[in-house]
């Protein structure tokens, strides 16, 4: 997810720079660690 949001670009630059994306990345990223401890 993270390596297409560094490549995928939007009005106004790259996905990966808006700050919504890098928030739902970083969620993601904690949803998928904490899953992996249960």
């Amino acid at each position: 997810m993270a390596r297409r949001a560094a490549t995928r670009t939007v009005v106004g630059g790259l996905l990966a720079e808006k700050q919504m994306i890098q928030d739902f990345i970083a969620r993601s990223r904690i949803e998928v660690e904490a899953a992996r401890l249960l």
